[in-house]
C-alpha cells in the first residue's frame, strides 16, 4: 500500500513535469500508460530483488506486487491529458482569455455557474497564466468553491463507473471470456516469481532479453540523434511516413509504436485484420467520396463507423440480458444462487452506485443550468460511449483507442445548437472536463484491475477502498503540483497548447453554437443508420457462420483518434503472430510472448531515458518518444 501510494504522487508529478516543463514525452495518454508501467517495472525488476538480496523472505510477493499495480494503474488515469489537464484548462479560460474582442462577456457570461469557474479576483487567473509576481501571495481562496464542487460530480461519475464495471465484470470475463491483452503485461511480471532472487519466471526467458535488448538499443541510438551525434533510426512515435496512392485519397500513415504492437500481440488475429482492414476500406471510400465531390466527406465517414460503435455496444448489452437481470435479481435479494463474492462491492452496493451516482450526476448538471432532457441525452450517449470503450479495450487491448465522439460535440450535432437554449448550451461546453475522457474516468483502469486480480485469485473485498484513497491522492497532487507549477514557474500559458488554444477551443465553439447552427446533415444522419445497419449484418456473421474473417468490433473504432496511429503497429503484430501460427501453431506463438513483453519493458525504460536526457540538455524542448 505505501508503496503504491508513494508511486500515486511520484507518476502524477513526473506526467504533469515531463508534459508542461520539460516537453518531453505524454506519458498517461494510452490504456497502458508508460506513467503507470515504468514505476511498476522499477518495483517488480529492481526494488524487489533487491529486498530479496538484503532482507530474504520479505521481498513483495506476486498478489502484493499486483496491489501495487492496481493503486498505480489507477492513479494513472488522473494526471495530464483526458482528466486534470481538461478539467483545469476548462475552468480557468474564461476570465483570463476574455477580451473587448472576442466579446465573450456580452455573449454568454451571463450564463457562466459562478461556483464552478475560477474567478479572476485578485488577479487569480493572472498570475495563474502568467506566473506569480515576486512578492506576492497565491490567491488559494478563488479556487475552493469550484474544485469542491467540480470534485463531488467527478467522484459520483466515477462511483457510478465503477460500479457499472463491477456489475459487467462476470459477463465479460466468465461469460464471454474477453481476453483483456493489457492485462497480460503486469501478469507476466508478477508470475512464478523466483523465491530467492523474487524476478519473475520470464526473465529466465531468452527471448525475453533479446526483446528487450534490442528495442532499448534502437531507443538508445535514437537518443544520441537528439544530439545531431548520429542519423535517427526512423522506428518509434516521433517517426511518421504516410503513404498515398491518389490524389484525394488519405494517406496511410507508416508509424511504428513498440507498446501498441508489443500489446496487440496478445488480441486475436480476427481482431486485428478487422481493425486494419477496415481502416484501409475507410481510407479508400473517403478517397472515392473525395473525388465524386461529396461534401464533409471526413465526417460523413465518422458519423457511418459512430452508428457501427452504437450498434456493437447496444448488442454487448442486448447479449448480457440475463446476467444483468441476475444482479437486479441478487441486488433485491431474490437470487440466493447468483454469487457475488468475486466482486469488488456486493451487486446491491453497485446497482445503488449506479443509480445514486447517476442521480446526483444529473441534478448536479441540471443545478448549473442545464435542462433535464439534454441532461439525460448528454449522460445517456456519454455513458454509452465510456462503457463501449471499457469494452472494446477490453477485448482489443488498443492502447490509444478514443471515443468516437465527444460527448458534447455529438450531443449538439444530433439534437441541433439551433435547439439547444444558451445556458444548456453553456453546460455542454462545461463538459469538455468530462466528455472528452477516453480513459472513461477509471472505468476502463477499473475492469482491469478486475480481469489482474481474477487471475492472481484471493479476496478482493477492500481493494476498493484503497482505490479511493489513491484516486483522492492522485487529484490532490495533479491539481496541487498543476497550480504550483502555474504560480511558480512561467504560468500556465506556456505549458503548451491545452492551456493556450485547449482552454479557448471550449469557449469559442460555445460562440460558434450560439451564432451558427449545427447539427447533422441529412447524409451524415444517413450514413449513421448505414454503418449501424453493417455492423448488425457483421455482427450475425461473426456469430453464424464460422469461417467469417472479420470481427465487427473493427468497423465502430478505425475512425477513432488514435487508431490511425496505430494502424501499422497492429498490422506488423497481425502479420508476425499470423506467421508464428501458421508456421509453428499455437505452442510457436506461446513462446515468442516473452519477446512481446521483452520490447514493451524496454519501451518504458527507454521513455525515462529520454526524459533525463531532455530534463538536462533540452529543457522545455524535449523529444516526445511517447505521444498521441
Amino acid at each position: 500500500m505505501l508503496i503504491g501510494f508513494i508511486l500515486s504522487i511520484l507518476l502524477n508529478i513526473w506526467t504533469l513535469y515531463s508534459s508542461y516543463i520539460a516537453r518531453s514525452s505524454i506519458i498517461a495518454v494510452t490504456h497502458l500508460p508508460i506513467a503507470c508501467l515504468f514505476p511498476f517495472v522499477v518495483v517488480v525488476l529492481g526494488m524487489n530483488p533487491l529486498l530479496a538480496r538484503l532482507r530474504p523472505g520479505r521481498a513483495l510477493t506476486s498478489p502484493e506486487l499486483i496491489i501495487v499495480f492496481f493503486l498505480a494503474f489507477t492513479a494513472s488515469a488522473i494526471p495530464g491529458w483526458a482528466f486534470s489537464t481538461y478539467w483545469l484548462s476548462v475552468i480557468t479560460g474564461p476570465y483570463y482569455y476574455a477580451s473587448p474582442e472576442n466579446q465573450w462577456a456580452e455573449l454568454f457570461f451571463q450564463y457562466l455557474p459562478s461556483w464552478l469557474i475560477v474567478s479572476n479576483n485578485g488577479h487569480a487567473m493572472e498570475w495563474f497564466f502568467e506566473g506569480l509576481p515576486k512578492g506576492q501571495a497565491v490567491p488559494w481562496s478563488v479556487w475552493v468553491v469550484p474544485l469542491f464542487w467540480w470534485s463531488t460530480f467527478f467522484f459520483a461519475l466515477f462511483c457510478a463507473g465503477a460500479s457499472a464495471m463491477v456489475i459487467l465484470r462476470k459477463q465479460w470475463v466468465e461469460s464471454e471470456r474477453l481476453t483483456f491483452p493489457l492485462a497480460r503485461i503486469p501478469l507476466a511480471l508478477v508470475q512464478n516469481l523466483h523465491p530467492r532472487s523474487a524476478l519473475p519466471a520470464i526473465t529466465k526467458d531468452r527471448l525475453f532479453w533479446f526483446g528487450f535488448g534490442m528495442t532499448l538499443a534502437i531507443l538508445i541510438w535514437n537518443i544520441f540523434s537528439f544530439f545531431d551525434a548520429v542519423p535517427p533510426i526512423p522506428i518509434g512515435a516521433m517517426y511518421v511516413t504516410n503513404v498515398t496512392i491518389a490524389q484525394s485519397f488519405p494517406g496511410f500513415p507508416v508509424k511504428f509504436n513498440y507498446l501498441i504492437a508489443g500489446v496487440a500481440f496478445f488480441t486475436n488475429l480476427d481482431v486485428l485484420a478487422s481493425v486494419w482492414v477496415f481502416f484501409i476500406i475507410s481510407l479508400l471510400q473517403i478517397g472515392v467520396m473525395n473525388r465524386l465531390g461529396v461534401p464533409a466527406t471526413n465526417e460523413v465517414v465518422l458519423s457511418q463507423h459512430l452508428g457501427g460503435f452504437f450498434v456493437f455496444i447496444l448488442f454487448c448489452l442486448w447479449a448480457a440480458r440475463r446476467h444483468l437481470r441476475d444482479v437486479v435479481r441478487k441486488a433485491l435479494g431474490r437470487a440466493q444462487d447468483v454469487d457475488d463474492s468475486t466482486e469488488f462491492f456486493s451487486y446491491r452496493i453497485a446497482l445503488c452506485g449506479l443509480v445514486f451516482g447517476l442521480l446526483y450526476i444529473i441534478f448536479w448538471l441540471h443545478a448549473a443550468g442545464m435542462s433535464y432532457g439534454i441532461v439525460l441525452f448528454l449522460i445517456g450517449s456519454l455513458f454509452l460511449m465510456y462503457v463501449g470503450v471499457a469494452r472494446i479495450v477490453a477485448e482489443t487491448g488498443l492502447v490509444f483507442l478514443d471515443l468516437p465522439y465527444n460527448g458534447q460535440d455529438f450531443t449538439v450535432a444530433a439534437i441541433g445548437s439551433a435547439q439547444i437554449a444558451p445556458h444548456d448550451l453553456m453546460g455542454l461546453t462545461l463538459a469538455h472536463t468530462y466528455a472528452r475522457n477516453w480513459r472513461t474516468l477509471g472505468m476502463c483502469s477499473m475492469i482491469h484491475v478486475n480481469k489482474v486480480g481474477d487471475e492472481m485469485g484471493g479476496h478482493k473485498r477492500g481493494i476498493f477502498a484503497l482505490i479511493i484513497l489513491t484516486l483522492v491522492v492522485s487529484v490532490a497532487t495533479a491539481i496541487g503540483y498543476t497550480m504550483y507549477l502555474g504560480y511558480a514557474t512561467y504560468g500556465a500559458y506556456q505549458f503548451g497548447e491545452v492551456f493556450g488554444e485547449g482552454s479557448r477551443n471550449a469557449y469559442t465553439y460555445l460562440i460558434g453554437w450560439i451564432k451558427n447552427a449545427k447539427i447533422f446533415s441529412g447524409m451524415e444522419f444517413t450514413f449513421l443508420f448505414l454503418g449501424g445497419v453493417f455492423t448488425a449484418f457483421l455482427i450475425v456473421c461473426h456469430h453464424r457462420l464460422p469461417w467469417w474473417p472479420l470481427h465487427p468490433i473493427g468497423f465502430g473504432v478505425v475512425r477513432t483518434p488514435g487508431v490511425g496511429a496505430s494502424v501499422f503497429s497492429i498490422l506488423v503484430a497481425w502479420l508476425v503472430k499470423a506467421i508464428l501460427i501458421k508456421i509453428g501453431g499455437v505452442q510457436l506463438y506461446r513462446k515468442a510472448q516473452p519477446f512481446a513483453i521483452g520490447m514493451i519493458v524496454a519501451f518504458a525504460v527507454g521513455v525515462m531515458l529520454s526524459f533525463i536526457v531532455d530534463l538536462i540538455w533540452f529543457p522545455q524542448s524535449g523529444h516526445p518518444v511517447q505521444n498521441w
